[in-house]
């Protein structure tokens, strides 16, 4: 679960990078190469998954700290995904939406990597 949480957390730092740079997608490219790391699937897919949210929540965090109005970009992400766009629910949706989007990369990328091995 080490190694889970220390791919974790690099891809989170590199989602991070990712989003500042607006390129949300790559969270599921980073979690596939999260996925292709893990030895188990349950290791795989919570370092793609911790990925995901990390790197999501970074920018909301220096929003934060900076005075920016993080509820706003938070509303704005919910919006997208037809969810709630008030306060706490809209962070929790934020973070969520990366993290199964960095689970789900994650998971790809295992099943390639078992397909892989099994040839």
């Amino acid at each position: 679960m080490r190694r889970a949480l220390a791919i974790g957390v690099a891809g989170g730092i590199l989602v991070w990078a990712a989003v500042a740079l607006q390129w949300w997608a790559l969270t599921l490219v980073i979690g596939i190469a999260a996925g292709i790391l893990g030895v188990r699937r349950r290791e795989a897919i919570v370092s793609g998954a911790l990925a995901g949210a990390i790197g999501w929540a970074m920018p909301l965090l220096a929003m934060a700290l900076t005075g920016a109005p993080v509820g706003r970009a938070a509303a704005v992400i919910s919006g997208v995904i037809v969810a709630p766009a008030a306060g706490i629910p809209a962070l929790a949706i934020t973070l969520l939406g990366g993290a199964l989007l960095g689970a789900a990369g994650a998971w790809l990328g295992w099943v390639a990597g078992s397909v892989r091995e099994a040839w």
